[in-house]
């Protein structure tokens, strides 16, 4: 996989992250909707490169936003996978699908479609996963979790991460890091409304 890095596509400070000392991974979202497979392409979305998790997973992120309206009223399994992930253990969590190989593919370009790059935040939605039947209302997600600075890290990426079960710096370690990676390739969507008979959950994420 060849992405051509640019660090002002992300407007972060990415000395924290790559500081020469400590060992970073990288993340990258797989979409599977009922007839594709949809991601970041490198020969479409050429200012796109895998990051850490926490240099992306931001509410106003483009790359994020891109993600958000590619689910947009179509329920899709999804992963954030990282790339020190054990390939075995995402053919487990997922049964036949090998989301490490589509992440981070090195010969062969899979089958993709890719990612559109029409941005879309969580402002007024509900984000559903249908697998577990559960919404997040993200309106009150957004209250419960801005940080004193005005940021607000995104849920997305972190309810959908894979990733070495050992921690590595930019991967997220704050509030409820318990349940990362809970709705990992689970059938997700963003909806206006709430769909009849799902329940709540109550997510907080601050670093």
């Amino acid at each position: 996989m060849d992405f051509d890095f640019d660090y002002d596509h992300y407007g972060v400070d990415y000395d924290y992250y790559y500081d020469g000392q400590n060992e970073v991974q990288y993340f990258n979202p797989v979409i599977k909707t009922e007839n594709d497979i949809v991601m970041f392409d490198p020969d479409i979305n050429v200012d796109y490169y895998p990051s850490p998790l926490m240099a992306h997973a931001w509410w106003n992120n483009d790359d994020v936003g891109y993600v958000v309206n590619s689910l947009y009223h179509t329920p899709s399994k999804i992963a954030w996978v990282g790339d020190f992930t054990d390939s075995e253990e995402t053919k487990e969590i997922t049964d036949t699908d090998d989301i490490y190989e589509l992440a981070f593919w090195e010969d062969e370009k899979p089958e993709i479609k890719a990612i559109e790059e029409s941005k879309l935040l969580l402002s007024g939605k509900f984000l559903v996963n249908h697998t577990k039947k559960v919404y997040l209302d993200c309106d009150a997600y957004q209250k419960r979790s801005i940080d004193k600075n005005g940021r607000c890290i995104h849920p997305l990426p972190i309810l959908t991460a894979i990733g070495s079960n050992e921690l590595f710096h930019g991967d997220y370690q704050g509030i409820n890091a318990d349940v990362v990676g809970n709705w990992c390739w689970d059938t997700i969507s963003v909806e206006d409304s709430i769909p009849v008979g799902y329940k709540p959950v109550e997510y907080t994420f601050q670093n």
